[in-house]
């Protein structure tokens, strides 16, 4: 199984131009185990399709970078942005872990429309009273689409033959011809 390069959170801060510090390195850490990607998707953070013409992950509003140089660059990109700058700045402010969740969830970025409190694990480092003004969600409470993974081609082939058999099942009155029908579609 993959995993992220072990210097991807140096790295894009340095994209993001921000300073590396306990917080903002707990920050990155938390905004990636808010997202919903695998480690081959080459985005941790969860950027849209789209960014810095990354094509769709899957068939979702995420982007699959070819590569981690590639989502560094596309995070220079949102450095330069207004936005980014807003996030930049919070990062490393006086209060980061509130004012940072507020800088990404106003990025409308593909997992807020999927996950609960977006990034949730960064509003988890945030102080109970903050939580409570915000109305955060309990963590027991919040909804994930869960991990974004293609399908395991094994998978697929038994989903195939299901509706293979399925549509068997369907067309032939008799057993006979439905299995008939399956040997010569080679199912």
């Amino acid at each position: 199984m993959s995993s992220w390069p072990v210097n991807w959170v140096g790295k894009a801060l340095a994209a993001l131009n921000v300073p590396v510090n306990k917080d903002t390195m707990a920050i990155m850490r938390a905004w990636k185990d808010s997202t919903p990607l695998p480690p081959y998707s080459n985005n941790p953070l969860g950027m849209p399709a789209g960014s810095s013409g990354a094509v769709a992950y899957l068939s979702t509003e995420y982007a699959l970078f070819p590569n981690m140089a590639r989502f560094y660059a596309a995070l220079q990109a949102v450095a330069r942005s207004q936005a980014g700058k807003q996030l930049a700045l919070a990062m490393h402010g006086d209060a980061p872990y509130p004012a940072t969740w507020r800088a990404i969830s106003a990025l409308k970025w593909p997992a807020s429309k999927t996950e609960t409190d977006y990034p949730a694990a960064l509003l988890d480092l945030t102080t109970a009273s903050y939580q409570a003004s915000v109305n955060a969600t309990p963590a027991a409470s919040r909804k994930t689409s869960g991990t974004v993974i293609a399908p395991n081609d094994d998978k697929l082939q038994v989903i195939q033959n299901a509706h293979a058999v399925v549509q068997a099942a369907q067309a032939f009155t008799n057993a006979h011809d439905a299995i008939a029908h399956l040997h010569r579609n080679g199912r």
